[in-house]
């Protein structure tokens, strides 16, 4: 005879539905939100103020630092014309200071093309040569471009320790000088100027220079025609 059939698997029970919160219960998770809210908003508005004051704070330093360097003096580099050479000048310069040295040598170098004369061993002479030197470097054709060598490599030394000028103002051949570095025109071409201006200068009469403290009118009468 037929098995008997087997009676159906018994169903899990279901579950009962989670018991309602109260309005209590209710109440106090919607004040602990709002408390993490307002937590996070605070501190959001925190760093935001804070942002804002380092960004006043650094325009602030700016602008005193702004007028700081309104208010300091400015670097100037003057350089002068005839009456400082002497042989021997810089020595200590061109065998102490590399930066010096260099750019010397190539305002020598630049010089003795036209000069037909070794302008380095002009400035910086043997002891036996130091008399002959003295009295050739007196002459303005050799007196200006010595003088422009030594300067221009000096204010270059300069530039080296990171000092650079905001202005620069030059008397005769120093007027050269600063404009060479101004880059009004290239060191080749400064070199060659000061060398023609030197000859041109040599190659005129003798002659002297007087200073007297008067009047045209007061002097008129003691001035020849002409």
């Amino acid at each position: 005879s037929p098995a008997p059939p087997k009676p159906p698997p018994a169903q899990p029970p279901t579950p009962a539905a989670p018991p309602r919160p109260s309005q209590a219960q209710l109440a106090q998770q919607a004040a602990a939100a709002k408390a993490a809210a307002d937590k996070a908003a605070a501190a959001k508005l925190a760093e935001q103020q804070a942002a804002a004051k380092a960004q006043e704070a650094a325009a602030h330093e700016a602008a005193v630092k702004a007028q700081q360097a309104e208010a300091q003096p400015g670097m100037a580099f003057l350089f002068p014309g005839q009456g400082s050479q002497h042989a021997g000048m810089a020595r200590e310069l061109v065998d102490s200071e590399p930066v010096f040295r260099e750019h010397f040598e190539r305002c020598c170098e630049l010089a003795s093309a036209h000069l037909s004369r070794d302008l380095r061993a002009l400035i910086l002479p043997s002891p036996n040569e130091l008399e002959v030197a003295d009295r050739l470097l007196a002459e303005t054709r050799y007196t200006q471009p010595a003088l422009f060598a030594v300067e221009y490599a000096l204010a270059k030394l300069w530039e080296s320790f990171g000092i650079v000028p905001g202005a620069m103002l030059g008397h005769s051949s120093g007027e050269y000088v600063a404009a060479a570095l101004a880059g009004v025109f290239t060191l080749e071409d400064a070199v060659a100027l000061v060398c023609a201006r030197g000859a041109a200068m040599f190659a005129q009469p003798p002659g002297a220079m007087l200073a007297v403290r008067a009047s045209a009118e007061q002097l008129a009468g003691q001035l020849s025609a002409g």
